[in-house]
């Protein structure tokens, strides 16, 4: 081809790398663990190409959608968006139907041509020819009616051969390809022009009779084009995968017998950042350290995160006892009475809370309210003793907790006062217990018990009250 300048030569397509394209916009999930990852473009411009290199490297996906393999650790991708574009044209091979090799001195002057135009400039790399010549060369030629014809030459031999051309086409019409001495295939049957891609139209063939022109197709299958363009800079994306965090923890003791009821966890979990116990009671606890306060099996669970990654485990915790309610009925001034319950907290500050109490003590330890707990000499409550407790305003003294199943320890008289509570938990004779012997009175703010006496008010243990001996 002549240029402006008169000079003839051959053009010959230039990639031209810019960075002006837009920048599209990314959106890349991290995921956990060995998933695929989708990663979109917005904005893009071109066709998009994904590679597993900077440079070179191979080509995994295209278009603005990408998702990966199951990769095990993140893994970089980079896309590249280009206006270049490689199409085909034509028929693929001879199988469209039926044909025949033309013979040595047919078109030996060229004159068997397939014609085409072009909508846009292209490259023509290549196309495939089927030959029937197995020596020599063969020159094939592109004819442009307002220039010179550009030659390619190349050695043949039998069967299917790409034909490597390279030629510079630019917009146009009546363009042809031809070739010295044809000995190559074509198509009589299965011909549907014109063949056509958004960069060029073949639109029949030249050289037979009007009808052989729009019902055969001679030699050149396969065309490989290139279209006109820029590419951009290909751009780094991670596709980042993020370390599984596995839940796991270790529990003190799995079954607990009331009213030992306090857990201890220790978390061994991994690759987390943020752990949340939950011990299966409703409680807002997160500490490794948990008190139950009823019976029954509790699950206990452990959710861990490390803000992508989320993991559970589970493990259960059984308390076990015969576990109930004691109401003891209290009236405004003094009380005595006892506990027949071991309760998760015996601490009198915790018995006691709720009520409006002035003061609860034994024959030698005594504890206020209001007073500091550094001078309360009395502390806790204990199943089976007496106890005064003196009311402001009367109320009622609710024990949660399991019972005690044998009778508790029998005080003897050692003649003087003692305060004692009910050592059974269920209605008993005093004197299943006390007599003449061991025992003078017993008395309480209802009533007496005289070993010998036959005018006595109180003649039983009931759960709940406290009495003096002597």
């Amino acid at each position: 081809m002549t240029d402006a300048y008169g000079c003839v030569g051959i053009q010959e397509l230039v990639t031209l790398v810019v960075d002006s394209f837009p920048q599209p916009v990314v959106t890349a999930p991290t995921v956990c663990g060995a998933k695929p990852v989708t990663i979109s473009l917005t904005n893009t411009t071109g066709t998009v190409r994904w590679y597993d290199a900077a440079k070179g490297g191979k080509m995994v996906g295209t278009g603005n959608t990408f998702t990966t393999p199951a990769n095990t650790k993140s893994t970089s991708y980079y896309y590249e968006q280009s206006t270049i574009d490689t199409l085909h044209l034509g028929p693929v091979d001879t199988t469209i139907g039926i044909g025949y090799y033309e013979k040595s001195d047919y078109g030996e002057n060229g004159s068997y041509m397939l014609v085409f135009e072009a909508a846009k400039p292209f490259l023509l790399k290549s196309f495939k020819i089927y030959s029937s010549q197995n020596t020599g060369d063969k020159t094939f030629s592109f004819f442009d009616y307002s220039a010179q014809n550009i030659n390619t030459t190349v050695p043949m031999n039998l069967g299917e051969k790409r034909i490597n051309v390279n030629w510079w086409v630019k917009p146009g019409s009546n363009y042809s390809i031809s070739s010295i001495h044809s000995q190559m295939y074509t198509n009589t049957t299965g011909v549907t022009f014109p063949y056509t891609n958004s960069l060029a139209s073949i639109t029949q063939s030249w050289g037979g009779t009007t009808a052989e022109n729009s019902t055969q197709y001679l030699f050149y299958y396969d065309w490989i084009m290139v279209s006109d363009g820029c590419i951009a800079p290909r751009v780094k994306v991670e596709a980042i995968i993020d370390t599984p965090t596995v839940a796991s923890f270790t529990i003190s003791a799995d079954t607990l017998q009331w009213p030992k009821t306090t857990v201890s966890v220790i978390n061994t979990s991994t690759n987390a950042t943020t752990s949340q116990w939950d011990f299966g009671d409703n409680s807002m606890d997160n500490s490794p350290i948990h008190k139950y306060t009823n019976t029954g099996t509790f699950n206990i669970s452990l959710k861990t995160t490390n803000g992508i990654c989320n993991s559970l485990a589970t493990k259960t915790a059984t308390i076990i006892g015969d576990v109930s309610k004691q109401t003891i009925n209290l009236t405004k001034g003094w009380n005595i009475l006892s506990t027949g319950r071991f309760p998760l907290d015996s601490t009198v500050k915790t018995i006691f809370a709720g009520l409006d109490v002035i003061e609860v003590k034994t024959m030698d330890a005594f504890w206020r309210t209001g007073l500091p707990e550094v001078f309360n000499s009395l502390k806790t409550i204990e199943v089976g003793k007496g106890y005064l407790v003196k009311m402001n305003t009367a109320g009622s003294l609710v024990i949660y907790g399991s019972t005690f199943n044998k009778t508790l320890k029998i005080y003897e008289s050692n003649g003087k006062w003692q305060l004692i509570g009910c050592p059974t938990t269920n209605a008993t004779p005093f004197s299943q217990y006390y007599n003449q012997n061991n025992c003078s009175i017993i008395k309480n703010f209802d009533g007496f018990w005289n070993p010998t006496g036959s005018t006595n008010s109180l003649n039983t243990f009931e759960l709940g009250q406290g009495y003096f001996i002597k």
